[in-house]
């Protein structure tokens, strides 16, 4: 774990830096490099990424990697899809309801 400030230039609103670093030497493993953008007594932005280095990435990595990316949006998508059976069935069952009343 190490930390310390990346000197930039000033930054203005509206404008955009990128900065670039080199890791020298990274053990294989997995790694979570944590960039964070502060001012004055205060935290403006942090950003995460996550990765794997080694001769080859296992496939728990890159399904780890894949779920992170989908899953939050096959939920939703499953979320929704529930919504729609679901209230199709409420209003099929009240027409069923109406109709036998009706008899």
């Amino acid at each position: 774990l190490a930390s310390g400030p990346l000197p930039s230039p000033a930054v203005v609103a509206g404008a955009s830096r990128t900065l670039a670093m080199h890791l020298p030497g990274v053990r294989e493993g997995r790694w979570r490099l944590v960039v964070t953008l502060a001012g004055p007594g205060r935290e403006a932005g942090r950003r995460e990424v996550v990765f794997a280095t080694g001769t080859q990435v296992s496939r728990w990595t890159r399904f780890e990697d894949w779920s992170a990316a989908h899953v939050p949006l096959l939920l939703g998508g499953f979320g929704v899809l529930l919504l729609l059976v679901g209230g199709t069935g409420l209003a099929y069952v009240a027409r069923l309801r109406r109709r036998l009343s009706a008899a």
